[in-house]
């Protein structure tokens, strides 16, 4: 518990020092509950935070890029978790003291990120559209068969 007790200190540090931002707004998880139960709730607040900062840090791009490769129900689950943090009704909340552009840089990335998720969905769908229309192709005209490029 002490080590839990730790993270959540450096993490509160770091968006005090580092981002120059305040969280009190932000109910802080029982790092005891964690410890001793486990409790969902309260890990999801302390990783809420710890992603938090992981994606206005300098190597934003770099974990931005990871959340990217992971399976598409998890990065709506970041994605969803990152939002919910940015978007809490406080006016000193996430950057009003940096003048807006990391705040608007983090946003402008969720949203990129929200895109290119969409994105992706619609390629998904259109190449297993494709597929089946090859497929069907296929069974309608066995010369195209022997013509067919194995997949990679």
């Amino acid at each position: 518990m002490n080590n839990l007790k730790k993270i959540l200190q450096k993490v509160v540090d770091y968006y005090k020092e580092v981002l120059t931002q305040d969280i009190s707004y932000f109910p802080l998880p029982d790092v005891s509950l964690v410890a001793e139960h486990s409790e969902p709730a309260e890990m999801g607040r302390l990783l809420q935070l710890i992603l938090g900062c992981a994606v206005r840090c300098e190597q934003q791009q770099e974990y931005i890029q990871i959340i990217m490769t992971m399976e598409e129900s998890v990065q709506h689950v970041v994605m969803k978790a990152i939002q919910e943090l940015m978007k809490k009704d406080n006016p000193t909340a996430f950057g009003t003291e940096l003048s807006g552009d990391p705040e608007q840089q983090v946003k402008k990335l969720l949203e990129d990120l929200s895109e290119l998720m969409s994105e992706k969905e619609a390629l998904a769908q259109r190449c297993q559209e494709l597929d089946l229309q090859v497929n069907v192709d296929l069974i309608h005209n066995p010369i195209l068969f022997r013509h067919r490029v194995p997949h990679k």
